[in-house]
């Protein structure tokens, strides 16, 4: 092969697709933002979820911990008072 082939065949041509839009640097810049004032709203959306969850959690927690200390705590009040009876 001749060095003038080789170099004319390197060249691929290049094929224009009318459809196509060209994408700038802006809208790159505006999809970015979209895209992290979306994620902003979704963690918030998360963390507000989460912390009802949280709360109403350890509400129920420390109600069965009242309870069971009620219930213990009155069931060693009775067997003092059965003892003292006798």
């Amino acid at each position: 092969m001749t060095p003038q082939a080789k170099t004319a065949n390197k060249a691929a041509p290049v094929r224009r697709v009318p459809s196509a839009q060209r994408i700038t640097t802006d809208d790159l810049r505006h999809k970015a933002l979209a895209v992290r004032d979306m994620t902003t709203d979704e963690a918030r959306h998360l963390l507000e979820r989460n912390r009802v969850r949280l709360i109403i959690g350890s509400a129920v927690v420390v109600a069965v911990a009242l309870s069971a200390a009620y219930y213990f705590g009155s069931r060693s009040g009775a067997r003092a008072a059965r003892k003292r009876r006798r």
